[in-house]
């Protein structure tokens, strides 16, 4: 897992960011976006705002003060997939710090509490469906593939997931940290869920054609302005303990300009935050002959800034 260390600054951030080429707070951000109403449009600006920004894969934890990963709640200059969608949200609804702050926990924590085992590790079990319950995410799959869409019940085991894990996977070092005995307790009060899984087939998302693949004008018709997704692959046999974690490979934030789609991601394969084309980076997946076989589609879901 990682280091750790908490930041709670609940007056001013002073974690730097790549803003405009130069390192500012994330309250020059808030500040630049407060003119800045609709949700959408607030989405967009800190998105944009957060490209060139490198990648690492999980740059979060729960703090200095946490047992089992120390690495800081939030930063502004590292991100890997969930935790740039994370930012992005929770940036957008806020004007203050605190109020970033409290969406953080939101988004992130089942009971908007700050600890490893009330943090939302599976994309579909907890990040999606706490999100979908406290009404902060709208799952909208099904309005933009109709009769296409797709679903799967799947059984996720985060008790298995926790057992399976070794003294590698706690990162924290010095006075009050845990150990694998205490994170094996934790893992008893979890028991296997059935989880339902919805997502637009890549079968409906493109169309093909002599010169090519482009995107199917009906799903691009149906693609709001602004949305984020989720990459959705079968999970794998061989690795029971992590599978239905990785029901999701990626996520990232959907934009339409101008009639064209584009991802805004944290991305491993760039190692950093950037903007490109949706069709190029879904068809590389799907065109892959490795991938095809595992990937599905892709869920989409609207955020309601509170």
């Amino acid at each position: 897992m990682k280091k750790i260390f908490v930041f709670v600054l609940l007056t001013m951030f002073q974690l730097g960011s790549v803003y405009g080429g130069s390192e500012v707070s994330a309250s020059k951000l808030l500040y630049d976006a407060k003119k800045i109403k609709k949700h959408e449009e607030r989405i967009k600006f800190f998105s944009s705002a957060l490209l060139g920004n490198s990648y690492q894969l999980g740059p979060l934890g729960e703090g200095e003060k946490s047992r089992f990963d120390r690495d800081p709640l939030f930063r502004f200059d590292l991100f890997d997939c969930t935790t740039f969608v994370e930012t992005v949200l929770a940036l957008a609804s806020s004007s203050a710090s605190d109020d970033f702050v409290k969406t953080i926990k939101k988004i992130r924590y089942k009971r908007n509490i700050i600890s490893f085992s009330e943090r939302n590790h599976f994309p579909i079990l907890d990040w999606m469906n706490n999100g979908y319950q406290k009404g902060l995410f709208t799952n909208i799959s099904r309005r933009v593939a109709g009769s296409a869409l797709k679903s799967i019940k799947m059984v996720s085991d985060k008790k298995k997931w926790i057992l399976n894990m070794s003294d590698k996977d706690i990162n924290c070092s010095g006075k009050g940290c845990g150990d694998l005995t205490e994170l094996f307790k934790l893992a008893k009060k979890f028991k296997p869920e059935v989880v339902d899984v919805h997502w637009v087939p890549y079968s409906f998302i493109f169309q093909q054609t002599k010169n090519g693949y482009y995107f199917n004008d009906l799903f691009l018709k149906n693609i709001p302005k602004v949305s984020f997704f989720n990459s959705i692959l079968v999970p794998q046999k061989n690795i029971p303990a992590i599978a239905t974690k990785m029901a999701v490979r990626h996520q990232g934030v959907l934009i339409k300009r101008d009639g064209r789609l584009y991802v805004r991601h944290a991305y491993i394969g760039s190692k950093k935050v950037e903007e490109i084309p949706a069709l190029d980076f879904f068809l590389k997946a799907y065109l892959n002959k490795k991938d095809r076989k595992n990937l599905l589609g892709i869920g989409l879901s609207l955020f309601h800034l509170r």
